[in-house]
C-alpha cells in the first residue's frame, strides 16, 4: 500500500513540474501570460492545452497498420 501511495505521489509531482515547465516556455516564447491575467491571452493558453489534450486522445486511438514484409 505503501509503493502505490509512493508512486501516486510521484506522478502528481511529475505533473506538476511538467505543469510549470509547459507555463514557463508558453510564457517565454508567446508572452500570452502576463502579470496581470486582464492584460494577458489566456484563452490562447487554455486553448493550446485543449489542442495537447486532444492530441493525447488522437494518439491513444491510432493502430499502426501491420506491413507483409
Amino acid at each position: 500500500m505503501s509503493v502505490a501511495r509512493a508512486l501516486f505521489f510521484l506522478a502528481f509531482a511529475v505533473a506538476s513540474y511538467a505543469s510549470g515547465f509547459m507555463v514557463a516556455v508558453v510564457h517565454r516564447t508567446t508572452g500570452w501570460l502576463a502579470q496581470y491575467l486582464n492584460h494577458g491571452r489566456v484563452d490562447l493558453f487554455y486553448l493550446t492545452v485543449a489542442a495537447i489534450a486532444v492530441a493525447n486522445v488522437c494518439a491513444r486511438w491510432y493502430r499502426f497498420k501491420k506491413t507483409n514484409l
